[in-house]
């Protein structure tokens, strides 16, 4: 599974892909009847979706849910989904987080019985709980993701992969660009696993002593005691088909050794399908990145004083374009090497910038921050030495480089 560039209006992924190539955008529009949204998920329901003063509190990638009734008349419930959510439940930016689920509760059981549960991400198995009216129950979630904001990548960790859609073979067919319609139940594929019956594992199903009598979801499966089994392969569906690829911009820096202009590198990302990206700004000449595999870089001249306050990049094979502001930084160049014997530590750096008044300094050392003297050489007497050393420059750049220890012990 891959995770996409950040869409520059929510804060979110723009995009997660399988392992199939199908790739699912968030959709938290409350306008489309297969979103799962609906205005009254909005702070102003008669206000248009925005962020963050009128966005939803939570939105999915992907969700899929199965419900069925045991023979005591309890409900069993399945949820599946790849989730976008903020930490506090509050929509605010850099509290974004997404993360894969699992859920799976159960009640009316036998308490204190063992149960085994199917579905279409794994196997599990439980001692039901006693609940206070005397029946059992399990209550089971695992959310795995980057549950402290950002770090989507992490998303990729969690079981919900390949993304389950409608059976193709089963009519009616998928609504076009979407997984299925949520309102309507549905077999579905997509489960990278089979049971112990060899059989792709598409099933939502649980297994034990006299689960299934009574039950009107009783299992019809050859091979399984219908009285101790219940099970379905009906399936609420929800998730929207990406139709764009975004971009990242990776890194915009620049070089100036001239009073009139300099040269700028930007470096993007997006999907691994061929796109045309493109960069903009004062004094630049709009000019397409060269890319593939999803890397694009582009090194562009501009003409002025001093660099662009900031180049647009936009995807503009997506429809509408995607589009990302970036400020243009020196780039730092720099060593720190620490002598154990004479316990001094030697800071070199320099800037990409050798024409503008340009002042480098150590973040964050001890008490504060420590100046760079103008030839570029810091000599610190240190009994202690850090394992790395962050420089900042005044022009916006930045950057951390690990010391080199030369001496005897």
């Amino acid at each position: 599974m891959e995770v996409g560039p950040i869409n520059a209006l929510n804060g979110f992924p723009t995009w997660y892909k399988d392992e199939n190539g199908l790739r699912l955008q968030l959709n938290v529009n409350p306008n489309d009847p297969f979103s799962g949204i609906t205005p009254a998920d909005l702070p102003n329901p008669a206000q248009p979706v925005s962020f963050p003063a009128n966005f939803p509190s939570e939105g999915f990638y992907l969700l899929g849910e199965a419900e069925m009734e045991t023979g005591s008349g309890g409900r069993a419930r399945l949820v599946l989904a790849l989730e976008a959510a903020f930490i506090s439940e509050i929509p605010r930016d850099s509290d974004q987080i997404v993360f894969g689920r699992v859920r799976i509760r159960v009640d009316g059981l036998q308490p204190n019985t063992k149960y085994t549960v199917t579905h279409p991400y794994g196997v599990e198995t439980f001692i039901a709980d006693p609940d206070r009216r005397g029946f059992g129950e399990i209550n089971f979630t695992e959310d795995i993701g980057g549950l402290c904001g950002a770090n989507f990548e992490l998303a990729l960790t969690s079981r919900i992969h390949p993304f389950l859609r409608w059976d193709p073979t089963v009519a009616p067919a998928a609504p076009e660009g979407y997984l299925g319609d949520p309102n309507v139940l549905h077999p579905v594929i997509g489960s990278p696993l089979v049971d112990r019956f060899g059989q792709p594992q598409n099933i939502f199903r649980i297994e034990g002593p006299g689960i299934g009598i009574g039950s009107p979801d009783r299992s019809t499966s050859p091979g399984i005691n219908p009285n101790n089994c219940i099970e379905t392969r009906n399936f609420s569906i929800l998730g929207r088909i990406s139709t764009v690829s975004g971009v990242d911009v990776s890194r915009t820096t620049y070089t100036q050794s001239e009073n009139s202009g300099g040269f700028i590198d930007v470096f993007a990302k997006s999907d691994d399908t061929p796109q045309q990206i493109e960069v903009s700004g004062s004094g630049i000449v709009p000019t397409f990145l060269k890319g593939e595999n999803g890397l694009y870089f582009a090194h562009i001249s501009y003409t002025g004083e001093i660099p662009p306050s900031v180049v647009t990049v936009r995807n503009i094979t997506d429809g509408p374009e995607s589009i990302k502001g970036a400020v243009p930084v020196d780039f730092i160049t720099a060593t720190a090497i620490y002598d154990n014997v004479t316990q001094l530590l030697k800071v070199e750096a320099s800037s990409s910038d050798s024409i503008n008044p340009i002042n480098l300094s150590i973040r964050d050392f001890g008490l504060g921050d420590l100046p760079i003297p103008a030839d570029g050489v810091l000599l610190l007497n240190l009994t202690n030495v850090p394992a790395n050393v962050h420089i900042q420059s005044t022009a916006g750049g930045h950057k951390i480089i690990p010391v080199i220890v030369t001496g005897g012990i």
